[in-house]
């Protein structure tokens, strides 16, 4: 791969995560209220889905073992995003809930590929990182 490849990759990645930004923004911009997004919901399943929906966190597993989560990345890339939940695992993460069944993921997502993004998923939303 050339450094002009990777140049434009790595472009593309900010173009992506800035345009993903930008959307949420945007209505308050125009004068109309802002929008939140519905909060995250929690799924669990057996196996990793094959198209995860957006808006969802999926914990795949079996009874009290878990061992992926599982989300759509919520740039706009619409790139799955397989995080482990194996606590021998390294890096692995951490699923938690509300009282409401609202998800939490630690640590943060940060995506070394594609996007590039960076986000932490607490109490149902995406709270991005600064680059």
């Amino acid at each position: 791969m050339t450094a002009l490849q990777d140049g434009l990759r790595a472009a593309r990645a900010a173009l992506a995560t800035w345009w993903a930004q930008l959307r949420g923004r945007l209505p308050r911009w125009l004068g109309g209220a802002p929008t939140k997004p519905p909060p995250y919901r929690i799924e669990r399943i057996g196996e990793v889905p094959d198209d995860p929906e957006g808006g969802v966190l999926y914990v795949v597993g079996e009874g009290a073992h878990e061992w992926y989560a599982v989300m759509r990345c919520p740039c706009g890339c619409g790139e799955p995003l397989v995080m482990s939940l194996l606590t021998d695992a390294r890096p692995r993460w951490r699923v938690t809930t509300d009282e409401r069944g609202v998800p939490s993921l630690s640590p943060s997502v940060n995506r070394r590929v594609g996007c590039r993004s960076h986000f932490f998923l607490r109490e149902g939303r995406i709270a991005w990182c600064e680059r």
